[in-house]
């Protein structure tokens, strides 16, 4: 019921400004990451926007998990002394977007860079493959 109110709400201000269907898509395809950033101001750490739309808080243990698991299938240890240093530069690139919510794409792109700078470019491949 409240998604209804809310899209109809929408809609009624999308007409009530003669909003073209073409502005009206990228509108809300805009305001739809600074509705996140607002709606997790107050909250504690950072979150993930997934593809879907849905956002989960930012987890640690899952992404060193999925860098150790592209580690594996690359042939080319990290150590926890390595998982925690990318995730520690991930995080602090995070920090530093001034930013609350992250697009998973982003977060991707963030890691392989970030795994390909520290030498670790193997993982970065199979990273990419994993995550796919």
């Amino acid at each position: 019921m409240e998604k209804e109110l809310l899209i109809s709400a929408v809609v009624d201000y999308l007409k009530q400004k003669t909003i073209s269907p073409e502005q009206a898509g990228i509108l809300l395809k805009k305001i739809m990451g600074e509705i996140a950033q607002y709606y997790t101001r107050d909250l504690p750490g950072s979150f993930v926007m997934k593809r879907d739309g849905r956002m989960q808080q930012f987890d640690d243990r899952k992404l060193k998990d999925s860098m150790a698991n592209a580690s594996d299938n690359a042939k080319q240890p990290m150590n926890e002394g390595d998982l925690n240093n990318v995730l520690r530069m991930v995080k602090k690139s995070i920090s530093d977007m001034g930013q609350k919510v992250i697009l998973s794409k982003d977060l991707r792109i963030l890691v392989l860079g970030t795994l390909i700078k520290q030498g670790f470019s193997k993982v970065a491949d199979a990273y990419r493959i994993y995550t796919k």
